[in-house]
């Protein structure tokens, strides 16, 4: 057997030696690797999606309110200055599916424009595209919605909106569903878009849209063009405030609640208190082992072994506990995915987080024998066998 393993017999029996005290201290790792998983995929729930936004995009809307339209003829004026490539307008419905709780992220949209600034992100079959951009009264869907609803391509599908009333007094904007897609990106298969110019001609004061979506030639200008834009519009009846596509998500989600801060909160409360209990276990293992410790140096065992015999014992318990707690997380969030798609549907433990797992369980496997080792390092061999 390799020379480092024929010792792990011994960590096994000195961590058997109190099974409950042990078993306890790894429950309470468990529980904070639990409490991180949970944490990570909340947080990737709410941020996921400023990864995936397009880095040359920006989002311009009025500056005076979330809810305040701008002029349509915004978006050609905005097409022809520098460093523009294209520009895309779209107009939130505030829609719903048959009752209030059936939400969806609908959106009245420019089509052929809508599909160009996500030819990669979107697999949707061709002939249903072309359906679309032939249909005023089309309309697509993604995967997960319209599997959520049974929809069919097809389908008439009666969309509903809190914020816009047709002429004739009703709320009701029926669309049909002429394509399903797919994509990468789970938020964007819980999108539902129609044509802007259908929900324009049912409108009393139309050629108003919500936000205009751009995507600048090259990253570098990115900040020039928001400038640019602003300043053009500044003095205008309909002044606008332009940020990177994903500074609009960013600063969106943060107008609710700063998800970040809570769960860096939390987390640090959680992993303070787990390297407490560890350090604590470990530290008071090597006191009732210090006359075993002392006859182990008088047999000539050095140090350093002795050294990594505890960081040997500390990561075993904190890998131990650590992964359990990751698991355990990766098969809630599973479960709870199944409920909260529709609200959260980027909810997910990504592989980053879970490497990001596996180095905190490792740091704190260090940091919890630092105390060990420092009381080892100052252990007094001949009263430790006096008192043993």
């Amino acid at each position: 057997m390799p020379t480092p393993f024929r010792f792990y017999p011994l960590v096994l029996a000195t961590l058997r030696r109190h099974r409950v005290r042990t078993l306890l201290t790894i429950a309470s790792v468990m529980i904070a690797f639990l409490l991180f998983g949970l944490l990570m995929a909340l947080n990737h729930a709410f941020y996921g999606g400023i990864k995936t936004a397009n880095r040359r995009a920006l989002i311009t809307m009025s500056s005076m309110s979330f809810v305040e339209s701008l002029p349509r003829a915004d978006a050609a004026e905005i097409a022809s200055m520098p460093g523009v490539a294209k520009v895309a307008y779209e107009v939130w419905m505030g829609a719903y599916y048959q009752h209030q709780s059936q939400i969806l992220f609908a959106l009245a949209v420019s089509p052929r424009r809508w599909l160009a600034q996500r030819t990669r992100q979107l697999a949707l079959p061709a002939a249903e595209r072309t359906a679309w951009l032939g249909d005023r009264r089309g309309a697509l869907a993604g995967s997960m919605v319209a599997r959520r609803y049974h929809w069919k391509v097809g389908e008439i599908i009666p969309l509903r909106s809190n914020i816009w009333v047709r002429p004739n007094g009703t709320n009701t904007w029926p669309v049909k569903l002429d394509g399903i897609f797919r994509s990468k990106s789970k938020t964007l298969e819980q999108g539902f878009v129609l044509h802007y110019r259908y929900w324009n001609g049912g409108l009393n004061k139309p050629n108003v849209v919500g936000m205009l979506r751009i995507e600048v030639r090259h990253l570098s200008e990115l900040t020039a063009v928001a400038d640019r834009i602003d300043a053009r519009f500044a003095n205008s009846p309909y002044p606008t405030r332009t940020s990177s596509a994903r500074t609009f998500i960013k600063n969106f989600i943060d107008q609710t609640v700063d998800i970040g801060v809570i769960v860096q909160d939390i987390l640090i409360a959680v992993f303070f208190t787990m390297l407490l209990v560890t350090a604590n276990t470990l530290a008071r293992s090597v006191r009732e082992r210090s006359s075993e410790i002392a006859i182990l140096r008088t047999q000539g065992y050095s140090r350093r072994l002795i050294f990594g015999l505890t960081l040997a014992e500390a990561l075993v318990v904190v890998l131990a506990g650590g992964i359990l707690g990751l698991l355990l997380a990766a098969l809630l969030v599973q479960g709870l995915h199944s409920f909260l798609a529709e609200f959260l549907p980027s909810l997910g433990l990504t592989t980053g987080a879970e490497l990001e797992g596996l180095g905190l369980m490792l740091l704190f496997a260090v940091a919890s024998a630092l105390l060990p080792v420092y009381q080892i390092q100052h252990l007094d061999t001949v009263d430790a066998l006096r008192k043993g």
